[in-house]
């Protein structure tokens, strides 16, 4: 199956207009020695005067340090001058992380009530937004009708031609169908990030779309593009984890591609397939970093 990114217009040229760039609490915070109503200090840590002389029979606290007459309002402590309402409760206990379910992600296009086949933006998006939020909330059939309801993807030709989105429309796209909980990021030509900015985004939790060769990617033969040192991309896909070894140097990216059902990608290739080598150019590196807003 051809998977299909389409370009602005749909096929625009590299100078298009279309293509902007990229876009503990601590215990003097409870006690302040100038307040009146607050424990005093003594020889044991803060606290009332007569918990002292519990504690430390003979101590003589001097009376300068003692709280005023009256006061009844001072918190519990505890024998080693913590007030109460500081010391860790068992049923206080630290908020648990979020979990996610398991995304469920696509590592085949076409599967919608449309029949278009081209669509490997749209469910890259699906598989994007399951990747943040956990489960299944998102599919391609979900984000072709958001396409076609709103005219961000191509509609005539051949099936295969059908669904593709160009760069400013796939962002649009995120936008429309999950408006409120997550933050859309675009860089490309040569403000497209490099492999290290990409995983670092990816560490930090979010998931980046790259815009690639498919040939490169899939190992396919040329043809004539073999006489060219110089190819625009033509297929979306999600990163969303980076591999490194014992030194840290990057060496692979884990992906979700629902042309090819491809899920890792070694260092040397994701270069190739993203910025290119010397002897076949990416005229158009692109990438969309999808992040959950705070």
């Amino acid at each position: 199956m051809t998977a299909s990114r389409s370009h602005e217009g749909l096929w625009p040229t590299l100078d298009s207009p279309d293509r902007p760039v990229a876009d503990q609490i601590g215990l003097d915070d409870f006690a302040d020695p100038a307040s009146s109503d607050l424990p005093y200090m003594d020889g044991h840590g803060p606290g009332s005067s007569s918990l002292a002389q519990e504690l430390a029979p003979g101590f003589d606290t001097p009376s300068t340090l003692q709280p005023p007459t009256g006061t009844t309002d001072l918190p519990a402590m505890d024998p080693y001058g913590t007030p109460s309402d500081l010391r860790p409760d068992a049923t206080d206990t630290p908020r648990a992380p979020e979990i996610l379910e398991p995304p469920v992600l696509a590592y085949e296009q076409g599967i919608n009530e449309f029949g278009f086949e081209g669509t490997c933006g749209p469910t890259t998006i699906a598989n994007s937004l399951n990747s943040l939020f956990g489960g299944s909330e998102f599919s391609e059939n979900s984000c072709v009708e958001a396409a076609i309801d709103h005219g961000l993807c191509n509609v005539d030709g051949e099936p295969a031609e059908c669904g593709g989105t160009s760069t400013s429309q796939l962002v649009e796209l995120y936008r429309e169908v999950e408006p409120d909980r997550i933050e859309v990021e675009r860089f490309d030509f040569e403000n497209a990030l490099s492999e290290e900015q990409i995983a670092q985004r990816l560490e930090n939790g979010s998931v980046v779309n790259i815009a690639v060769d498919s040939k490169t990617l899939w190992g396919k033969d040329y043809g004539f593009d073999a006489f060219s040192d110089s190819v625009v991309s033509d297929h979306w896909i999600e990163v969303n984890g980076v591999e490194r070894d014992s030194t840290g140097q990057i060496v692979g990216f884990n992906v979700v591609d629902s042309g090819g059902g491809t899920d890792y990608v070694e260092a040397g290739q994701f270069h190739a397939m993203y910025l290119g080598t010397p002897e076949r150019m990416i005229a158009d590196p692109t990438c969309i970093v999808v992040s959950r807003k705070a």
